[in-house]
């Protein structure tokens, strides 16, 4: 919507680009350690990010597979998710999570705005698909901060990671010394090979 408004804008030039922002959906592996890598997988079948970049991004998105930017840091074989519930619902199965037995989860964000509300909700109904069960909350910034990353209490979270042209800038989000504080790694992901 700001693109279209400073389209209009005699004394702007619009400038396309990538942001360097990959949204993507973080579950608290602390409080539901059963959402293994497969369940993950199977949400991002069950997810139509075509659908959302389309109709709510009006084609300006990418979808990705891994949070690097920089193409040169993409291995050619990584794997593709592309939409698929019947895919979801079967990894779903495979993961050994009872979808039935989950709460209804709390997908959060700090993002304010309603385009950001409009990617949750069809987040929302794509999931509702394959049964598991929702609700967007936007939060203050502060609050979401809190959440997040000083008690870890959130259940789903939407956020963006921003990334760039060094792979580095992404390190901290996984590797097992960068635990919060100061780090990003709140989840304390350990894999001694990576």
């Amino acid at each position: 919507d700001e693109v279209e408004r400073e389209l209009q804008n005699p004394n702007a030039r619009v400038i396309p680009g990538a942001s360097g922002v990959n949204n993507m959906l973080v579950f608290n592996t602390k409080l539901y350690p059963e959402l293994n890598a497969t369940f993950r997988r199977a949400i991002l079948h069950a997810i139509n990010r075509e659908a959302i970049i389309e109709t709510l991004y009006n084609g300006a998105a990418t979808p990705v597979s891994c949070l690097y930017s920089n193409p040169n840091f993409v291995p050619s074989d990584i794997q593709q998710f592309p939409y698929d519930p019947e895919l979801a619902r079967q990894l779903i199965a495979e993961s050994g999570v009872d979808v039935a037995a989950l709460p209804e989860l709390e997908m959060n964000t700090y993002y304010g705005d309603q385009l950001s509300l409009d990617v949750m909700t069809a987040i929302q109904q794509d999931l509702a698909e394959v049964g598991i069960r929702v609700t967007p909350r936007q939060m203050d910034s502060p609050s979401w901060l809190k959440s997040f990353y000083e008690d870890v209490n959130f259940q789903v979270s939407f956020i963006g990671g921003g990334n760039g042209a060094d792979p580095n800038r992404a390190y901290e989000y996984f590797f097992s010394t960068a635990k919060w504080p100061p780090g990003q790694n709140i989840l304390h992901y350990n894999n001694p090979e990576f």
